[in-house]
């Protein structure tokens, strides 16, 4: 018997419990997104990870609700009974947008009878316990504990808490220590433990990583004036950032050129970067689509370039190119073309089996050559090419 077998059975006579070595530790299950890039390089362990919690954050307009529906429609197309569980502290849920991203919202959950941040964690709880897929909390900073909400709300004698409208007491809006220290802490003490290390439901213990859930935290930035200087910061503290395994930035650098007849742009340029990622290789990003009228789409450069890596696009001498599909080869004059070929059929690009040496350089590189620009406009391509990317 090898010396990790007896150090095995010795913790399990010892503690009661029983232990692995880490080669026993099983692969995150995760599903796919549908975007070559991010699921194979971007997130790099083959997309959205069950069991993991994950922030997106960024200013106003950035496209971090609409990831949600976004990650949701994924959900869908991988399983035709994925469920989703969506928490709208600030009542913004729109379904006609929703629908439009491609969220099945049959399958949508919105529970309307909450009102403080316990609450919530509550309702996060319960769809652990019920194996919900996913769980969006849209957003972190809305969220208010019940002893700091209850200053500004006054309860009748059948139990209906309705706001105080008396004015009485405005001049005492000083908060206790220990109002502070509840709002402060409240994912440390409650949201932190309850899903990491686990809680008691009805008798039986549940943890997230045990579970086929994914949830999504839309966080926000705000100012915070720090001597001279103005940062920018997320609401939450600095325990929140511990409980994620997953934190995407979002920025939005500019609009496309094609407009319709009013002249609103049909596409977003949104870029999303790892902040954080513990299921994956961190500090890459990569930018993509938002297409108004249909959700998130690879870059023209990002498609060509994946495919180009990964064997499915070769050649390009005097514009002429052989996509190899996996049955035969098709011959394809011009780069605009093989991009609308590569839009048809994106099993080309989501059936292939990454390896570590197939990088997609684009995703993460801090400039973007002029042969990689090629089909994108050249409005976006100077907001990529002058700092969109850094």
């Amino acid at each position: 018997m090898s010396r990790i077998a007896d150090l095995a059975k010795d913790y399990a006579s010892k503690y009661k419990a029983t232990i692995r070595s880490a080669d026993q530790v099983p692969k995150i299950k995760t599903f796919p997104m549908g975007l070559p890039s991010f699921d194979a390089i971007l997130q790099d362990c083959g997309g959205i990870p069950f069991g993991r919690v994950a922030e997106g954050h960024g200013l106003e307009g950035s496209g971090k609700s609409t990831w949600g529906h976004a990650i949701s429609a994924a959900g869908t197309r991988y399983d035709k009974d994925f469920t989703t569980l969506w928490l709208d502290v600030e009542g913004c849920f729109d379904s006609t947008w929703a629908a439009k991203m491609g969220q099945n919202l049959e399958n949508t959950l919105l529970p309307d009878d909450l009102f403080w941040a316990e609450d919530y964690i509550a309702r996060m709880k319960w769809g652990i316990v019920n194996n919900i897929n996913l769980i969006v909390l849209d957003s972190l900073p809305a969220l208010v504990p019940k002893v700091v909400g209850e200053r500004h709300v006054i309860k009748t004698k059948t139990g209906v808490v309705k706001e105080d409208q008396t004015g009485a007491g405005t001049e005492e809006q000083q908060l206790s220590m220990y109002e502070k220290l509840q709002r402060a802490t409240i994912f440390s003490q409650v949201l932190m433990p309850t899903i990491m290390s686990g809680f008691f439901w009805e008798g039986q213990n549940y943890r997230l990583r045990d579970c086929d859930t994914f949830i999504y935290f839309v966080n926000q930035l705000r100012d915070r004036q720090a001597s001279i200087h103005v940062d920018k910061i997320t609401p939450g503290g600095q325990a929140l950032k511990h409980l994620y395994s997953i934190r995407w930035q979002f920025t939005k650098l500019g609009v496309s050129d094609e407009t319709n007849d009013y002249g609103d742009s049909f596409q977003q340029v949104i870029r999303i970067t790892n902040v954080k990622n513990k299921v994956g290789t961190p500090f890459r990003r990569a930018v993509y689509m938002l297409n108004l009228d249909g959700g998130f789409s690879e870059m023209d450069v990002g498609l060509m370039s994946i495919a180009k890596r990964i064997g499915v696009v070769t050649g390009g001498s005097s514009g002429h190119y052989i996509v190899n599909t996996g049955e035969g080869q098709t011959r394809i004059h011009g780069k605009d073309k093989v991009i609308d070929f590569l839009r048809q059929h994106p099993d080309l690009l989501e059936s292939v089996k990454f390896k570590k040496e197939d990088k997609v350089e684009f995703a993460y590189d801090d400039k973007v050559t002029t042969d990689q620009a090629a089909g994108v406009s050249d409005k976006v391509f100077d907001l990529i090419t002058q700092g969109g990317l850094k």
